[in-house]
């Protein structure tokens, strides 16, 4: 590691925002093209190149690096855009399940099909919809099983607030739902005739 590394790292460590903007300026527009190549989305890119480096500076008094500058920020976003991809996969996985374990005869007809689409384009946009801090404590309990008590200390909330969050996830998806309440208690009860 060079000493204009060390010095960038002891520099943003000790809060230089000069520095750190300059790292910013340098790097941004590189990493975004290479995130790119991951989730080939150039707003999700941006994001996801922003969110680097506002955890970098959220984080700035850990703030040490055993690689260069640039190998560092390269390694953060590759990592965070396979995060990102991990949990899309994790998404469509949850919008898909309600067609799992169905009979073939069931989830197959043309009908299904088409009622299943549109389900999971309402569990898309009611996903898109929610608060940004709704939708990822709904994500974290749902998507990746993690318990009110572990949302609670990941995010810095209190667990009243992560079930308060819950809950409204859970009704906006009543509500964008409901005309489909008939096709839901159809495909539980097959579900459920089928396991007897």
């Amino acid at each position: 590691m060079t000493l204009s590394d060390i010095q960038i790292s002891d520099n943003i460590k000790n809060g230089h925002k000069s520095t750190f903007e300059a790292v910013f300026k340098t790097h941004y527009k590189m990493l975004c093209k290479f995130a790119i190549q991951y989730v080939k989305n150039t707003d999700t890119a941006e994001e996801i190149v922003q969110s680097v480096f506002y955890n970098i500076w959220k984080n700035k008094e850990n703030f040490t690096i055993s690689q260069s500058i640039k190998a560092y920020l390269f390694t953060a976003t590759r990592n965070n855009c396979l995060q990102y991809l991990n949990h899309k996969n994790i998404e469509r996985k949850y919008v898909s399940a309600t067609l799992q374990g169905i009979p073939n005869q069931f989830s197959e007809t043309p009908l299904n099909t088409i009622n299943a689409n549109e389900i999971n384009a309402i569990i898309e946009q009611t996903l898109n919809n929610l608060p940004e801090n709704c939708s990822k404590i709904f994500k974290l309990n749902r998507f990746e099983n993690l318990k009110y008590n572990e949302i609670a200390d990941i995010l810095n909330i209190s667990v009243k607030t992560v079930e308060a969050n819950i809950t409204k996830a859970l009704k906006a998806f009543r509500i964008n739902l409901s005309q489909y309440l008939h096709l839901i208690i159809t495909v539980l009860y097959t579900l459920v005739t089928h396991l007897y």
